[in-house]
């Protein structure tokens, strides 16, 4: 297997409630967990970040169904390239909600998208890259070698 790490951005094409979110996380999970594919989704006010590692061809066709899928638009990917090691191994979620606490208690969920609004334009541009990248750095785990 080629390993490697895709990540992009999107905003929703209609807003997500809590339970549209839920369903995300459980379905991604099921299907991850069987094609061995580890990664991050961020979700606030409409804007996604998403870091898929796997397999290069596979994370590429997953990556065109996501590109397909009619909950996104304006789908950026920002890169798609081999890596040495997985740094995103445990497959986590993190939005903002209404209903925070309750969340809280879920496996995976993350408060990192709580605090302050995601607002960012729809282009792929070096200050988007900039600020994903710092982003993804609050998450990034210890490297584990396949």
């Amino acid at each position: 297997m080629k390993l490697a790490s895709l990540v992009y951005v999107s905003n929703a094409s209609y807003e997500m409630s809590d339970n549209d979110l839920l369903d995300i996380l459980e379905t991604a999970r099921k299907f991850n967990k069987i094609r061995k594919i580890t990664g991050l989704l961020l979700y606030r006010d409409g804007f996604f970040i998403q870091v898929l590692e796997g397999d290069f061809d596979q994370i590429g066709e997953l990556f065109e169904h996501i590109r397909q899928d009619r909950r996104h638009t304006c789908v950026i990917k920002l890169y798609h390239q081999p890596i040495e090691a997985r740094k995103f191994s445990q497959w986590a979620m993190g939005f903002a909600s209404p209903d925070f606490m309750k969340l809280k208690e879920i496996p995976g969920f993350s408060d990192f998208m709580q605090p302050e609004s995601v607002k960012l334009k729809c282009q792929a541009t070096n200050e988007i890259k900039d600020y994903i990248e710092r982003v993804l750095e609050r998450f990034r785990q210890p490297v584990v070698s396949e």
